[in-house]
């Protein structure tokens, strides 16, 4: 009965203790993310969801609630949009998200940081 008791504890713990890891994993990326590119012409937004249900704005071009799929792991993060064939590669860096975005053969720097819009952009 003991070891029993013992057994479920650890598993207990260690359940525990990978669900707070994976929780704070995600609060570090989860939320709305802003960049430019093309010499700052092109905002994007991208509305991160590790969990699932992420989303991508680019306002200037009519585009809102595209939808992308998100890996991270460790500080790196990948998004892929297969709807416009473009992903971003990137780094989280203190206070921002520094990478690469590709689309159609073309790759352009981007820096995203935390955005205060909580709107898709439509009102830029």
């Amino acid at each position: 009965m003991q070891k029993r008791r013992a057994r479920f504890l650890l598993t207990a713990f260690f359940s525990l203790a990978t669900l707070s890891t994976s929780a704070f994993a995600r609060s570090k990326i989860d939320g709305d993310w802003e960049g430019t590119i093309d010499n700052g012409k092109l905002l994007l937004i991208f509305h991160i969801k590790v969990s699932g249900g992420t989303t991508v704005d680019s306002p200037r071009q009519y585009v809102h609630g595209l939808w992308a799929a998100v890996k991270f792991e460790g500080k790196t993060i990948q998004i892929s949009m297969p709807g416009a064939g473009a992903e971003f590669n990137g780094t989280l860096k203190q206070a921002h998200i520094t990478g690469v975005f590709k689309q159609t053969g073309s790759s352009w720097p981007l820096i995203l940081t935390r955005s205060s819009k909580k709107a898709t952009g439509l009102n830029d």
